[in-house]
C-alpha cells in the first residue's frame, strides 16, 4: 500500500503543472483563426528591401476565403483581433486591442505580428476590397485603412 505522504509531492506538482498550463484570460479572445503566420509573398518586402513596418493586408489564396493581416510593433505585447465584420462587399473592418498584463513588460522591438482571419459573409468574390483597421490601447485609438492584395 502507498502511503499518502509518497503521493503528496508527485500530487502537488500535477496541480503546479496544471495551474501552469491553463490559459491566462488576461485580455479579450481573440477571433484569429492562427496567429504568428508566415507573411503571404504580396506582403514581403521585395529582393532585401526593408519592410515599411506599416500595417498590410493580403489573401492567403486565390479563394479568398481567409486573409492574413501584419501589424509592426512590440513582439510581446502585440495586439489582438477582437472584431472582424463586413460593412460593405469591398470594405471590412477589424478591431485590435492592445493589452498588457502587469507582469509583462513590452520590449521595444520591431517586429510582425501576423494573424490569419476568416473572411466574413457578403464580400466581393472579385475586385478590390479594403480593410479599415481600427486599434484601442488604453483611452487612446489609431485608425489605418489597407487595401487586401491579391
Amino acid at each position: 500500500m502507498v502511503r499518502m505522504s509518497r503521493l503528496l509531492p508527485s500530487l502537488v506538482a500535477v496541480a503546479l503543472l496544471a495551474a501552469c498550463a491553463a490559459p491566462q484570460n488576461d485580455g479579450p479572445e481573440s477571433i484569429a483563426e492562427k496567429t504568428g503566420v508566415e507573411l503571404p509573398s504580396a506582403l514581403q518586402p521585395g529582393d532585401g528591401a526593408e519592410p515599411d513596418f506599416a500595417p498590410g493586408a493580403a489573401w492567403s489564396d486565390d479563394t479568398r476565403e481567409s486573409f492574413v493581416v501584419v501589424v509592426y510593433g512590440s513582439s510581446t505585447c502585440a495586439p489582438t483581433a477582437t472584431e472582424l465584420a463586413t460593412v460593405d462587399e469591398q470594405t471590412l473592418s477589424l478591431a485590435f486591442v492592445y493589452t498588457q498584463g502587469p507582469d509583462a513588460p513590452c520590449t521595444a522591438d520591431l517586429a510582425p505580428n501576423t494573424y490569419l482571419l476568416r473572411t466574413p459573409d457578403g464580400v466581393a468574390a472579385t475586385g478590390e476590397v479594403s480593410l479599415e483597421m481600427t486599434f484601442l490601447q488604453g483611452d487612446e485609438t489609431s485608425d489605418s485603412t489597407v487595401p487586401i492584395l491579391e
